[in-house]
C-alpha cells in the first residue's frame, strides 16, 4: 500500500514537472518567433508611425515580461540602429506599463490603477 502511494506520488511529481518544462518551452519559442518576426517586419515597414501596428509587437508586449531577455539580446550595436530603436520601443512600453495600442492594456498596467 505504501509503495502504492510512493508511486502515485512519484508519477505526480513527473508529471508536474513536464507540465512546468513544457510551458517554460513553450514560451521561449514565442519569444523567439516574435522577435524574429520583428527583425522581419522592420525590413518591411520602417516608415515612421508603423511601430504599434506591427504585429510582432503586439505579440511581444502580450508576452510582457517573459519578452524581457531577448529584447536585451538584440541590443547588438553592429544591427541596423533603425532596428534598435524599434526594439528599444519594445523595452520601454514593457517597463512604462501604459497602454500602447487603443484597447491594449498591458498587464501591468492594469495592476496599478
Amino acid at each position: 500500500m505504501l509503495k502504492r502511494a510512493a508511486a502515485g506520488a512519484g508519477i505526480a511529481a513527473a508529471a508536474v514537472l513536464l507540465a512546468w518544462t513544457a510551458g517554460i518551452l513553450y514560451y521561449q519559442r514565442r519569444v523567439s518567433r516574435a522577435v524574429a518576426q520583428l527583425r522581419e517586419e522592420h525590413l518591411r515597414s520602417t516608415e515612421p508611425g508603423s511601430y504599434p501596428r506591427v504585429a510582432s509587437v503586439q505579440d511581444l508586449l502580450a508576452l510582457g515580461c517573459r519578452a524581457l531577455p531577448a529584447l536585451i539580446a538584440e541590443l547588438d550595436p553592429d544591427l541596423n540602429p533603425y532596428y534598435l530603436c524599434r526594439v528599444a520601443d519594445c523595452l520601454t512600453d514593457l517597463s512604462d506599463g501604459e497602454d500602447v495600442l487603443p484597447g491594449f492594456r498591458l498587464p501591468l498596467a492594469t495592476l496599478f490603477r
